[in-house]
């Protein structure tokens, strides 16, 4: 709740929409806090996991215009996994 209302949303505003609007929509695997360039997190089984650097980045295969940038309420509602170096 306390993400939804980060980004100024409320409960009535949520809309129930079929599966096959979410599997339109590219599932985002890498995050980063607005305003914190330094810092890009995977997404992975429910936790972010910091990339401590470039060529992980990149062995994971990811790309800089597919990372979502949230806020800092988001960010820290996921709990922290292990680094990947």
């Amino acid at each position: 709740a306390a993400v939804l209302r980060s980004y100024g949303n409320t409960w009535d505003q949520v809309k129930i929409v079929p599966q096959s609007a979410l599997d339109a929509h590219e599932t985002v695997r890498a995050i980063q806090a607005e305003g914190n360039a330094a810092m890009v997190y995977l997404l992975e089984n429910g936790e972010k996991r910091w990339i401590k650097n470039t060529a992980a980045f990149a062995r994971l295969g990811l790309a800089w215009n597919k990372v979502a940038q949230i806020n800092q309420t988001e960010l820290y509602a996921y709990p922290q996994g292990s680094p990947i170096e």
